[in-house]
């Protein structure tokens, strides 16, 4: 019976998504009977200063962290040298814990991590399944100014492609994601969507919880327009900021922030000194505590840069309609989520920059509780059919029981 490694940067506890969603399926795997080892780090996605111990066992699932530096996300380089230094050491965990016939499931933290896991799965004969959460080096290369760095995203490309190649499947999380990467030539792909995680999200029984936060967080009586999670630089903070400066006037409106990310500080910098008392910003909660911090919103903000359509799904979406919560989303509404929004009836989309807009909709949300009643019950009916979460790991199973053979 083949061994099953996973790869990743983040594993349980971490309140990463990833963390979350990787912990489910090689539980559900583990619970199978097979031999599972996860190789993840020692450090923590949003505490600098915590370490994991090397090694636990989590519902038969073996966890081995390996050393890493722990710079953190506030500088490119201590970035960097977190990826690299987590990059090398994990490679040597792999090639130390793995035999003929193993199953190797490469994430994509760090980026580019498949491709040494390639290298490793063609000299030990391992079988490689990618698990794309995003693509990189386009991430980055759409990011940047048109054709800076040309030739080393080129290069970054191919290898990246290589290993894409080299696997037995890749399993992507959106369908315009399994687009991107057919047309590049790779077409040996499915799409299995992520799902919700967290045990209490769907059963109901935060509400009394969230009531509490809304008292304690001075939100009582508001209508309350949520964001949560990475507010990073593939997201719109400044349509944000401006809305909320054209909503400053309307008393009964919040906006309230919570996580963390490249953009958040500087946001919250940003409200501060315009004294925007409408925009309120609260950590990261802890996991059992997520379906009541996401019911404190009335709706949802999720956000993405419309250059990083195909590249990127928003995880913060899969929480969100299981609460029943309705999402306002500010990007492309031709997009993985403006469609899935526009084809359920579970919200709306503004274009990026449209600050005048998102107000608007906002205003209208707030004075319509009718449409949101329909919006609500059409989030919980997407949430339970289109991300469900004992779809995406029996289609999962089925992945993993033919390594060698992808899925069909």
């Amino acid at each position: 019976m083949p061994k099953f490694v996973f790869v990743n940067r983040f594993f349980h506890p971490d309140i990463s998504a990833t963390s979350q969603i990787l912990f489910d399926l090689t539980t559900a795997v583990a619970s199978e009977g097979y031999d599972v080892l996860v190789i993840s780090s020692r450090v923590a996605y949003e505490r600098n200063s915590h370490k994991f111990p090397s090694e636990d066992f989590f519902n038969n699932v073996h966890v081995k962290r390996v050393w890493s530096t722990n710079f953190g996300r506030r500088s490119s380089i201590g970035r960097l040298a977190d990826y690299a230094s987590f990059y090398v050491f994990a490679l040597l965990a792999l090639l130390r814990a793995t035999r003929a016939r193993d199953v190797v499931i490469a994430l994509t933290d760090p980026p580019l991590l498949s491709v040494g896991i390639s290298l490793i799965a063609g000299l030990k004969n391992l079988f490689l399944i990618n698990w794309l959460q995003d693509l990189f080096p386009e991430v980055a290369e759409r990011l940047l100014p048109a054709g800076e760095h040309r030739h080393l995203f080129k290069a970054l490309n191919s290898a990246r492609n290589y290993s894409l190649r080299r696997a037995s499947t890749n399993v992507v999380i959106g369908s315009l994601m399994e687009r991107e990467i057919r047309a590049q030539g790779i077409d040996h792909a499915t799409v299995i969507p992520n799902w919700t995680v967290g045990p209490r999200l769907l059963d109901g029984n935060h509400r009394a919880e969230a009531e509490t936060l809304k008292k304690k967080w001075g939100l009582d009586g508001k209508f309350v327009v949520g964001y949560s999670g990475n507010l990073g630089r593939a997201h719109d903070a400044e349509t944000f900021l401006s809305a909320a400066k054209l909503l400053r006037a309307e008393s009964s409106i919040v906006l309230l922030f919570i996580g963390g990310g490249a953009k958040y500080d500087e946001l919250q910098d940003a409200a501060t000194g315009n004294g925007l008392e409408n925009m309120k910003f609260m950590p990261y909660q802890p996991l059992e505590s997520l379906g009541a911090s996401l019911s404190v919103a009335d709706v949802h903000l999720i956000s993405l840069d419309p250059r990083m359509e195909g590249l990127i799904v928003p995880s913060k979406l899969y929480g969100v309609l299981a609460v029943s919560c309705p999402v306002i989303f500010v990007g492309d509404s031709s997009g993985e989520i403006g469609e899935i929004l526009s084809s359920y009836g579970c919200g709306v989309s503004v274009a990026q920059g449209e600050s005048a807009t998102l107000a608007a909709v906002v205003r209208g949300l707030a004075d319509d509780p009718d449409g949101m009643s329909e919006m609500i019950k059409n989030a919980r009916k997407v949430s339970t059919t289109l991300y469900n979460r004992e779809n995406s790991l029996a289609a999962w199973m089925r992945v993993l029981a033919n390594p060698g053979m992808g899925y069909k």
